[in-house]
């Protein structure tokens, strides 16, 4: 399991939210919010929203390497 995986859901069970509520808070689906924190999809409104939540940076959430990747020329 990712480290931003762990660390959302510790905060949620801190929190005794789930994975629901915090889709509703953000106005996004269960499924897409899901994807985002365990890598499936690069989403950095809900990157951001997620560091947010959790206190951090998204780079200290999902690693230095988490930004937008470059394509080869």
């Amino acid at each position: 399991m990712a480290p931003a995986t762990l660390k959302i859901k510790k905060k949620l069970l801190d929190k005794g939210k789930s994975i629901t509520d915090l889709a509703q808070d953000f106005g996004c689906s269960r499924d897409l919010l899901s994807k985002v924190i365990h890598g499936e999809r690069g989403n950095p409104e809900l990157r951001q929203k997620l560091a947010d939540y959790c206190g951090t940076t998204v780079e200290g959430l999902f690693g230095a390497s988490s930004g937008q990747r470059k394509r080869a020329a």
